[in-house]
């Protein structure tokens, strides 16, 4: 198995949330709403960026504490 680093987890965060903003781009809820497949496109992305910030150390945590990593971690189940 591949060792991850903690950059590798910001990096899918980032990622995932480029796609979702990518993908809901030019949309109104409404339109979001309907649209099946960007629906699970941008859930998808969600459950990605929950998973990998259950994943960053506690010591980089400590170093950003503006970023409420708890909250994320248990809003993104």
């Amino acid at each position: 198995m591949i060792e991850r680093y903690s950059e590798d987890y910001l990096r899918d965060m980032e990622e995932a949330i480029g796609l979702a903003i990518e993908f809901t781009e030019g949309m109104d809820f409404d339109d979001f709403c309907q649209d099946k497949k960007t629906i699970f496109a941008v859930t998808r992305a969600i459950q990605i960026i929950g998973e990998a910030v259950k994943k960053i150390p506690e010591d980089i945590r400590q170093q950003y504490p503006q970023v409420p990593w708890k909250d994320i971690a248990k809003e993104i189940k």
